[in-house]
């Protein structure tokens, strides 16, 4: 039984410490202002993940996340300034 309680107890700190990087490296290529969309099935492969609903389990929506998605969104769908 003690076996099995620190399995999981690996298993639950794996699983958080790999959300937590894919989470960080979301963030990050936000502010570099990297194509996040074109950018997720090559983090998806090297996870070794054959879809990408397999990393999708990875990612946390944390407020910096959140934040920095809607920024880049804003930039995208604001029009430009009218030129003078």
């Amino acid at each position: 039984m003690l076996v099995r309680f620190n399995l999981r107890c690996a298993s639950a700190w794996k699983y958080s410490e790999i959300s937590s990087r894919l989470t960080s490296s979301l963030v990050t290529w936000y502010r570099e202002g990297k194509n996040v969309q074109r950018l997720l099935p090559h983090l998806s492969t090297y996870l070794g993940h054959g879809v990408l609903r397999d990393t999708q389990r990875y990612l946390s929506m944390t407020t910096e996340l959140l934040q920095q998605a809607s920024l880049c969104f804003e930039r995208y769908a604001r029009p430009e300034a009218p030129h003078v």
